[in-house]
């Protein structure tokens, strides 16, 4: 059926490029500037952000182009007064929302349309019906290149590094690959960071797919041990409102709930990263708010396991973040990604990712005055 859906929408694009004599061409060296460009970025926060270099990258090398980004509606917070962008649309990423989208769209008479990450088929669709004389995505499936201006084949690198020298073919400069902020002034902080004797460690529990969530019962055993470290040390818990039943299990564990405080589902998208920048040490699965972290120069300890660290791991201020990787691709390996669980993080063990932090905690004592309190603290608590 999904087939037969497909070939429909094909056919139908087809017979609208004939009629409105528009084509897509193929990409020469050196296309002529563009008066406008679409970029598509409408999957999840992680990859936004894995987007944002590349968006910058196009506003450098065509800073006179009318830059839209379409993003999906739950996004459009995070992204509003993003500078580097003259308009943003929303879409959903459906064909039943696809009418109206390529009404909004067309108006904008894009010569480029540049996918950096969007679910298809229905988003080449949408930009072969955009008007657009260049379409780029990144894909290896035959169907897509028929709407493409050339095959961008999917590379064996990190995800940031892809989707620049995607738009390298553009002419654009590929090697600026650090992501940003859309809109850093938007952010305000929660007044935790009041004293430099705090420490602040964020738990982010939750995660889009089970198998790249650390169990409940572990961070409750990290968060046990974290406490005991030091006094000064408080922990945040973030996450949406959906997230909000891990974050209940994680406090249901809990020896001492004094020092804990629970952000999910209280902290809004656009604020989210102000909560972060506060974050000593951000400890993550393989999931938006990590790169939320990265993006601020945050330490973060990240949790992969069926996921590759070389594809979404950090490439920016190395020395600030701590990656813990497992061969989970050989567990549960008779069913598809998609249908593993928990199972999968359940082989990251509470030593390791402990250590992890409390090196990265220790590399604070250069900003904080040699013989402080917090220091005498620190060195009080238990042997690792």
């Amino acid at each position: 059926m999904r087939e037969l859906y497909v070939a429909l929408w094909d056919h139908l694009v087809a017979c609208y490029q004939r009629l409105r004599k528009t084509a897509i061409e193929p990409l020469s060296q050196a296309p002529a500037a563009p008066r406008s460009i679409i970029v598509f970025s409408t999957t999840s926060l992680g990859d936004l952000l894995l987007n944002t270099p590349s968006i910058r990258a196009l506003r450098h090398s065509f800073p006179e182009a009318a830059l839209t980004l379409v993003v999906h509606p739950k996004m459009y917070p995070f992204v509003a007064g993003y500078t580097r962008v003259d308009h943003i649309e929303t879409w959903r990423n459906k064909y039943r929302d696809l009418p109206a989208a390529l009404v909004k769209l067309r108006r904008l008479t894009p010569d480029w349309v540049v996918m950096l990450h969007s679910n298809g088929p229905q988003d080449i669709h949408l930009a072969a019906l955009s008007g657009a004389s260049i379409i780029l995505k990144e894909s290896d499936d035959p169907h897509v290149h028929r709407w493409t201006s050339c095959k961008v084949a999917s590379q064996d690198m990190h995800a940031i590094r892809k989707r620049l020298e995607m738009v390298s073919r553009l002419g654009c400069d590929s090697e600026d690959a650090r992501m940003e902020i859309p809109n850093p002034k938007s952010a305000r902080g929660y007044g935790l960071k009041d004293s430099s004797a705090r420490l602040i460690v964020g738990f982010q529990a939750g995660a889009s797919e089970p198998y790249k969530r650390w169990p409940t019962a572990k961070f409750a055993e990290l968060a046990n041990r974290l406490l005991g470290y030091s006094p000064s040390l408080e922990i945040v818990l973030t996450g949406t409102r959906e997230e909000a039943t891990l974050a209940d299990a994680i406090m249901a564990k809990l020896v001492d709930k004094d020092r804990i405080h629970n952000f999910c589902g209280r902290c809004k998208l656009q604020e989210l990263p102000g909560l972060i920048q506060e974050m000593d040490v951000l400890v993550t699965g393989d999931t938006g708010p990590l790169h939320v972290a990265i993006a601020q120069q945050v330490s973060t300890v990240s949790l992969f396991s069926a996921t590759n660290p070389k594809w979404t791991g950090p490439i920016q201020d190395i020395a600030l973040h701590r990656v813990i990787k497992k061969p989970g691709e050989n567990v549960q390996a008779h069913l598809r990604r998609k249908l593993r669980d928990e199972t999968v993080m359940e082989i990251i063990q509470v030593a390791e990712v402990y250590h992890a932090a409390i090196e990265l905690l220790e590399q604070k004592r250069s900003q904080v005055s040699a013989g402080s309190l917090f220091y005498e603290d620190v060195r009080k608590g238990p042997a690792a």
